[in-house]
């Protein structure tokens, strides 16, 4: 039977079930758009407070890095200190002679007798002097 040959109160009925069908597929529809939204909610805090764990750790694991390689540098230091010292001990360092003449040879011979004394915090080990005749 077609739309057209049916009493209007059919017709009534009809339309009536159409729009019956119509809303509760329409309340459907909005209940599952509502499940899938919060559910897309609820997705995107737990990545969020996961990736808020991840940067946590990140910022750990970077602040213990840098606690470390501080101490490192620190032994570095010293040991770079240490081995200036070191070196120091073995050139004299920033110590330097400083010469006096005496008055006369304490041993009789002929000549300028001069004395050295190291001014510096460490002592020179080899030292040579060279006394040129510039006349």
């Amino acid at each position: 039977m077609a739309f057209r040959d049916m009493h209007s109160t059919h017709k009534l009925l009809a339309t009536l079930a159409i729009f019956a069908l119509m809303g509760i597929e329409l309340h459907d529809i909005t209940k599952d758009r509502e499940a899938s939204d919060k559910q897309q909610s609820d997705d995107r805090k737990k990545a969020n407070e996961s990736f808020t764990a991840i940067a946590d750790g990140i910022k750990v694991a970077i602040t213990n890095s840098q606690v470390q390689f501080l101490a490192t540098m620190k032994r570095s230091g010293i040991a770079v200190g240490l081995a200036r010292e070191e070196i120091a001990i073995a050139t004299g360092g920033d110590s330097y002679p400083v010469f006096y003449p005496l008055p006369k040879s304490l041993d009789g011979t002929t000549g300028l007798p001069l004395v050295a004394i190291v001014r510096g915090k460490h002592d020179l080990r080899v030292a040579t002097i060279t006394v040129m005749d510039l006349s």
